[in-house]
């Protein structure tokens, strides 16, 4: 189970009772192997090309869930920004084949406003994301 979402691996325990159990433990007790969550805001553009990488690693390349989300993140926080308008830019051509293409250009444009080298380094952009429950081999 994923939960891109802000804070979706946060638990309010001094908010509500059934608060207490969270998201991830919620689905885990419902039966779901794992579950990947973000643990403060997220950043739309950053998100994304980290769930990319991330079910490219898991589906694509067969890698456990921790690893595959450990290998994005490493990935994330050393693309390059020219790389990153790169995966941009067929999303801007197709419209909206994954994603609108309003969001594609807001993604895109905020990409060139970073003007570092690499503009997903600081952990705020990779780190949001754990992976909680079992490891299945």
């Amino acid at each position: 189970m994923v939960l891109s979402a802000c804070e979706t691996g946060v638990t309010a325990v001094t908010e509500a009772a059934e608060e207490y159990v969270g998201l991830p433990a919620g689905f885990l007790i419902a039966g779901a192997p794992a579950v990947v969550a973000s643990l403060w805001p997220v950043n739309d553009a950053s998100t994304g090309l980290l769930m990319e990488r991330f079910y490219e690693n898991h589906l694509e390349r067969g890698m456990e869930v921790a690893e595959a989300l450990c290998e994005a993140q490493r990935w994330l926080r050393t693309l390059p920004l020219e790389e990153a308008l790169a995966r941009y830019e067929p999303y801007l051509r197709r419209g909206q084949e994954r994603m609108s293409i309003a969001a594609a250009v807001a993604r895109y444009k905020e990409l060139v406003t970073r003007s570092k080298p690499y503009p997903f380094a600081e952990p705020y952009f990779w780190a949001p994301f754990v992976a909680v429950g079992a490891v299945m081999s």
